[in-house]
């Protein structure tokens, strides 16, 4: 099930955040989903610059997948969270 929906431009500024109605209280353990968004802007930026931009993480029972999308000459990133 898919929880969560970030979609971030390359500055890390979250363009759209969606989050489900049933996603359990503890998925993001009661922090702003704005923080949420920054964490994964960080976490795409460190990838890009040391190895290579990362398509998924695993976090003990959750994924978060990335994609990559250009709309007109913009690059944009989206997360999504869900069961791993």
């Amino acid at each position: 099930m898919i929880y969560a929906v970030f979609i971030l431009d390359t500055s890390g500024t979250p363009v759209f955040i969606w989050k489900h109605a049933k996603a359990p209280e503890s998925l993001f353990k009661g922090r702003d989903e704005l923080l949420i968004g920054n964490f994964i802007s960080a976490i795409l930026s460190f990838g890009r610059e040391t190895f290579a931009a990362p398509q998924r993480i695993d976090f003990n029972g959750y994924a978060l997948t990335f994609f990559s999308t250009k709309i007109e000459d913009r690059l944009f990133w989206i997360a999504a969270v869900s069961d791993s």
